[in-house]
């Protein structure tokens, strides 16, 4: 037979009430005052103090418990932590050690006598507040994703304040109090960005704010900048980042029977913008892949108002580039001012094409020139001047031993456009020919006294690599070579499409010395068996005296536009048309 055991309160005594409210409420400590005699009237239960504050430095309080019964005391606070309590006869020791965490923290001392209990409170306020996330601001691509950041703090309970409604793009992966916050961003569809700010607040009112923010999508795109040493994964990554699919790859090939010339290689890829859809990587040299070439295109909204078209040329210039003397209004050159890229903007009637070309840095010493060749001496003041005519230079070659191999007529004219003049020298150092162009009638309709003068001189030499070096298919001026020319106050001026390098410096009589350079062959130069340097001299009028070489060139530019006299003359666009006489091989 099951028997049942029934307790009565009148059957419990006090230190058994206690033990059990210790059981049912979770309480760790729980420690009985000394008995006293059954037979002393209890006066009733009273504490000096039911409410105790501690600073968080800590400290001690004692509380006077008035009874002449048994008492005991209870805490919800394990023992020998932060709270410490003590019986020191009618006398309730308190004391806390330091808080040096960002929370305030509470405990509850319950005083048990008989039937009676008292409730002290113990509170102790938090130090300093203290939380730091590892990054100030956090920043997601349009395609959104998850981003962790590490939280420093002395708090337990710190949490974010509610996120605003239009954040409704953002969610907090993590609970309040951890130690590290997941953030998750969905996709941004628009071309603008937006930004939230995350804000938490301390216990005793601090701030501390977490900036979230969230490109739109890209509209428009510069190509990825070359870093050293030149990795092909590091575009491949550089594009990804940024959200863009590759849509096709193929290596260069090298030439062959089949394929006699070759073909270039070409990454291309899908953009999110509408605007600018597709970039391709051009590589050229089957055995160095670094990039010879991107290509872009741009699209407008509106043809009669390519509003585009401006902010793309703002872009280029917030980033660095600056506008270099163009070969007409369709095609429009910048140069990066560091001149580590090269970008040139074609329009079309709905858009345009974007063409940029790295400018890759030289990482070795290379051998130059002892001085800027400038073919013999003297040779250079037969140049522009009025009174040294064909007769002139027919004179100074046969005294130094030059041989005419070519001579060209302007086409309509009786008056020679070049002459070809061969050396015999061999050396490096030593130009191999010379030649000169001469003033025709149209071009000195504004100055007859110079028809038939020189207008420019230009000399051969065997080897290209003393002032042009070579990475893939792209040229570039050794740094040896620019040493040369600016310590001879030369300025860059540009490089056009044919690859002719242009520098310029002041001259006298209000003109500009403009030295060039490309790197040829011609069947008509050494038999055509090796490319040569071709370097060339010719003034053109410096109508502002005294500015900066790029000042006059915006000078000169506009006199172009305008077609003003002298200065409409082959400068540019006229130079490959005059060179058409020599054959390339």
């Amino acid at each position: 037979m099951r028997q049942s055991l029934i307790f009565s309160a009148s059957s419990i005594r006090p230190l058994s009430v206690a033990m059990m409210l210790c059981a049912l409420l979770g309480i760790t400590s729980c420690v009985p005052s000394q008995d006293v005699s059954d037979d002393i009237e209890a006066l009733p239960l009273e504490v000096s103090k039911s409410d105790l504050s501690f600073a968080n430095a800590g400290g001690s309080e004692t509380v006077a418990v008035n009874t002449n019964a048994k008492w005991s005391f209870i805490s919800n606070v394990p023992e020998n932590t932060w709270l410490r309590l003590s019986q020191n006869g009618n006398n309730l020791e308190v004391s806390v050690t330091p808080n040096l965490s960002g929370d305030t923290r509470s405990a509850s001392v319950i005083i048990l006598s008989g039937r009676d209990q008292s409730k002290i409170t113990v509170t102790q306020s938090s130090a300093d507040f203290v939380l730091d996330f590892s990054k100030e601001e956090v920043v997601f691509s349009s395609n959104g994703g998850i981003q962790t950041i590490d939280v420093t703090t002395n708090s337990s309970s710190w949490a974010f304040d509610p996120i605003p409604e239009e954040a409704n793009w953002l969610s907090v992966k993590s609970g309040n109090g951890a130690e590290v916050v997941y953030l998750e961003a969905a996709k941004n569809a628009s071309y603008d960005a937006r930004t939230v700010n995350l804000i938490v607040t301390g216990t005793t009112g601090e701030k501390r704010l977490l900036s979230v923010k969230q490109m739109g999508i890209t509209k428009y795109f510069l190509p990825y900048e070359p870093q050293i040493p030149y990795r092909v994964v590091d575009l491949f990554a550089f594009e990804q980042n940024r959200g863009n699919i590759l849509q096709s790859y193929s290596d260069p090939q090298a030439p062959s029977q089949m394929n006699p010339e070759g073909s270039p290689g070409q990454a291309l890829y899908v953009t999110t913008s509408d605007y600018m859809p597709l970039i391709s990587y051009v590589q050229n040299s089957p055995s160095d892949l670094k990039y010879s070439e991107a290509q872009m295109l741009l699209l407008y909204d509106d043809p009669t108002n390519p509003v585009e078209m401006e902010d793309y040329f703002a872009l280029l210039k917030a980033n660095g580039y600056e506008e270099v003397e163009s070969q007409s209004d369709i095609y429009l050159r910048f140069m990066k001012k560091d001149r580590t890229m090269l970008a040139q903007y074609q329009r079309m009637s709905d858009g345009g094409i974007l063409k940029f070309q790295p400018q890759y840095p030289q990482t070795e010493k290379l051998p130059t020139f002892s001085k800027i060749p400038a073919g013999p001496a003297d040779i250079l003041a037969l140049l522009n001047k009025a009174d040294k005519k064909e007769k002139d230079v027919d004179a100074y070659e046969a005294a130094h031993g030059g041989h005419l191999d070519y001579e060209g007529k302007y086409e309509g004219e009786n008056n020679t456009q070049l002459k070809l003049f061969s050396t015999g020298q061999k050396g490096d150092e030593e130009a191999g020919y010379h030649m000169f162009y001469f003033y025709g009638a149209e071009a000195s309709a504004d100055a007859p006294e110079m028809l038939n003068s020189v207008t420019e001189i230009s000399f051969f030499y065997p080897n290209p690599k003393l002032a042009i070096r070579t990475v893939g298919s792209l040229l570039f001026i050794t740094d040896e070579y620019e040493k040369l020319l600016a310590s001879e106050g030369y300025s860059f001026l540009q490089v056009n499409d044919d690859g002719v390098f242009f520098y310029g410096k002041p001259a006298a009589n209000n003109m500009l010395l403009v030295h060039y350079l490309q790197k040829v062959q011609y069947s008509d130069i050494y038999d055509g068996a090796h490319p040569a340097l071709n370097v060339g001299y010719f003034y053109m009028p410096n109508p502002n005296a005294g500015t900066s070489v790029r000042a006059l060139l915006k000078s000169l530019n506009e006199g172009k536009r305008h077609d003003i006299g002298i200065l409409s003359r082959d400068f540019l666009s006229a130079f490959s048309a005059r060179h058409a006489a020599m054959h390339r091989k």
